[in-house]
C-alpha cells in the first residue's frame, strides 16, 4: 500500500510538471484559461522561448517600484532581473509602491539593455511594496549592465571628475579608468535642490543604460552618503554572511574611547538555534588603546598555579599603578595544559619585548602578536615567529582559524568558544561565544567563528581555548571590579575559572 501512494504522488508530481511546461511552451505561449500572477523570470523565460509573440491576456504580475522618469516606471520582484515598463502617466506613481501590472496582450524587448515591457493598458499601485539594493562596483556594472538595469544598487568610495545640469537632472561623471569606453553617471534630481560634494562615501540609485552611459538615478537625499558611517557588527554579520537566521537581541556601545563591546543573540541559519556571543572591537589607531597579553602574576611559563582573569587584570593594573593605564577587559588566552606545579600553555608567550617561550604544540598553532613600536597586529606559524619575535611586543598562541581572509578546513562542534582576530585597519576583534545553556546559547563551531570574524572584516585570526575555559570580564568602571560577560557554565552564570593566558584590552584614562 505505501508502494502505491509514493507511485501515485510520483505520477502526479510528473503530470503538474507537465502541465506547467505545456502552459509555457505551447503555441501561444498560454492556454486562454492559464490566469497567473507571473514573476518577471518568467516573462524573460517566455521572451526567450519565442520574442515574437505576446503575452496571453490573462497573466499579470506584481512589482515593487524602483524608480520612476519621465516616461516610464522601472520594477522588481525579487526576480534575477528588473524591468522598464513604459507608461503615459508614470508620474502617477512613486518610489517603492507595489504596482500590478496586466501583462497580458503585451510583449517584452530588451533594448539598451533593459528588458522593457512595452506599454501597459493597466497598472495600478496596490500597497507598498519592499525595495531591496545590491552593493555593487563599476566592474561589475561593466561586466553585465542587463543583469542591473532598473535594479537599484549602491556604489561605495566615489570620486567625481565632471558635473554637469541636463535639464530636471544634475549628472556627476565619476571618475574611473576600468571601462574607458563606458560612462558611469550618478544623477541628482534638480527639484531635490541638493548639491552634491565631489567625493562621496557611496550613491544608491536606479540604473538606467543609454548609449554607452551608465546612469545611477538618485531617488532622495538619503540615497547619497557623504561621510561613510561605520556599520554595527551585527550588520556586518548579516551583511557579509550567512551565519544568521533572523536577530533576536542585539547592542552596541562605546565603552570606552577607541573600545567598542557588541552583545548579539541570534536564531543560527544552518542548526536552528539560538546562538549569542560578546565581540570586543580595539582600535589601535587610538593612540590610549592597547592590546596585550596576561598571564599567571604577569609573567612566562611554567606556572606553579593559574589565576582567573580578575586576578591576571589585578597583575597588569599592579604594573600600571603609576600611570593612568588600566585593564578594561579581558578574554581566554591560547590553550593550556600540564598540571601543578607546572602549567604550560601550547603556543609561544612575549611580554613586553622579551620571549618567554618559543613553543608550537603542531603545526596548525600559530601566534597572534602586536609589534614593536607600530603597534599593529599580526598573525603566523612557527617559522614567521622565528623571523619576527625580536619585533614583537606580546604574542600568544592559538589554533589559525583565518590567514589572509582565507577560511582553512576546520573540524569541531559547536561549544562554548573564545577567538582573536584583526583586520587591515588596524582594530582587534576580541570574541566569546557563549554555550552550554540552551536559553543564553548554545555554542560555535570553529568555521561558523572564522566566518564570523571574516564578516567582521577580519584578515587573520586564532582560535583561543573552548567550552567552560572560555570567559571574557569587563571591569565596572564605577567600583573598578570585574565581572564576567560571558555565559559558558550550565549553572554558574559568573564563571571565571582559573587559566594559564589572555588577551586583554587596556586603556588610559583621562
Amino acid at each position: 500500500m505505501k508502494g502505491l501512494y509514493i507511485s501515485i504522488y510520483i505520477i502526479w508530481g510528473f503530470l503538474l510538471f507537465s502541465c506547467k511546461q505545456e502552459g509555457f511552451q505551447k503555441s501561444e505561449q498560454n492556454p486562454a484559461d492559464y490566469a497567473k500572477l507571473v514573476r518577471i523570470s518568467e516573462l524573460v523565460y517566455l521572451y526567450e522561448l519565442d520574442n515574437s509573440k505576446s503575452f496571453a491576456e490573462p497573466l499579470y504580475m506584481e512589482a515593487t517600484v524602483n524608480g520612476v522618469d519621465n516616461r516610464s516606471i522601472h520594477v522588481q520582484d525579487g526576480s534575477d532581473v528588473a524591468i522598464r515598463i513604459f507608461t503615459n502617466n508614470a508620474s502617477a506613481f512613486n518610489v517603492n509602491d507595489l504596482v500590478r501590472v496586466k501583462v497580458g496582450g503585451e510583449s517584452l524587448i530588451l533594448d539598451n539593455a533593459h528588458y522593457v515591457l512595452s506599454t501597459s493598458s493597466e497598472i495600478a499601485a496596490i500597497g507598498f511594496g519592499s525595495g531591496s539594493f545590491s552593493t555593487v562596483t563599476l566592474e561589475n556594472l561593466t561586466t553585465d549592465i542587463h543583469k542591473f538595469t532598473s535594479k537599484v544598487v549602491n556604489i561605495n568610495d566615489v570620486v567625481f571628475k565632471q558635473k554637469e545640469e541636463t535639464g530636471e537632472v544634475t549628472s556627476y561623471l565619476i571618475n574611473q579608468d576600468i571601462a574607458p569606453d563606458l560612462k558611469f553617471w550618478v544623477n541628482i534630481p534638480v527639484a531635490l535642490g541638493y548639491d552634491m560634494p565631489m567625493s562621496i562615501s557611496s550613491a544608491r540609485g536606479f540604473v538606467v543604460y543609454e548609449s554607452g552611459n551608465v546612469y545611477i538615478n538618485v531617488r532622495t537625499q538619503d540615497d547619497i552618503q557623504e561621510v561613510y558611517v561605520e556599520p554595527t557588527m551585527i550588520e556586518k554579520l548579516l551583511n557579509n554572511s550567512t551565519l544568521i537566521r533572523n536577530v533576536v537581541q542585539s547592542t552596541e556601545e562605546e565603552i570606552a574611547p577607541g573600545v567598542k563591546m557588541g552583545a548579539m543573540s541570534y536564531i543560527n541559519n544552518s542548526t536552528g538555534v539560538l546562538a549569542s556571543c560578546t565581540v570586543l572591537e580595539a582600535d589601535l589607531n587610538n593612540p590610549k588603546v592597547r592590546v596585550e597579553g596576561g598571564s599567571p602574576n604577569d609573567v612566562g611559563p611554567p606556572y606553579t598555579a593559574l589565576q582567573n582573569l580578575t586576578v591576571m587584570a589585578t597583575h597588569k593594573n599592579n604594573r600600571y599603578s603609576s600611570t593612568d593605564w588600566r585593564v578594561l577587559a579581558a578574554i581566554t588566552g591560547d590553550i593550556q595544559q600540564g598540571a601543578a606545579p607546572s602549567f604550560v600553555v601550547r603556543g609561544p608567550v612575549v611580554r613586553y619585548g622579551a620571549v618567554l617561550s618559543n613553543e608550537f604544540w603542531d603545526p596548525t598553532h600559530y601566534f597572534f602578536g602586536i609589534k614593536k613600536n607600530e603597534g599593529t597586529p599580526l598573525i603566523g606559524n612557527r617559522t614567521e615567529f622565528e623571523q619576527m619575535k625580536d619585533n614583537l611586543e606580546h604574542a600568544v598562541g592559538g589554533i589559525v582559524l583565518l590567514q589572509n581572509g582565507e577560511i582553512p578546513s576546520l573540524a569541531g562542534n559547536s561549544d562554548a568558544r573564545a577567538a582573536i582576530g584583526y583586520s587591515a585597519n588596524n582594530k582587534v576583534y576580541l570574541f566569546v561565544g557563549n554555550g552550554r545553556h540552551e536559553s543564553v546559547g548554545n555554542g560555535y563551531t570553529r568555521r561558523e567563528i572564522a566566518e564570523l570574524l571574516k564578516a567582521l572584516g577580519c584578515e587573520g585570526g586564532l582560535y583561543l581555548m573552548e567550552g567552560g575555559a572560555s570567559v571574557g570580564i569587563l571591569e565596572d568602571t564605577n567600583s573598578g571590579s570585574y565581572k564576567p560577560f560571558s555565559r559558558t557554565h550550565a549553572t554558574n552564570p559568573d564563571h571565571n575559572p582559573p587559566l594559564a593566558s589572555s588577551w586583554m584590552i587596556v586603556t588610559e584614562r583621562d
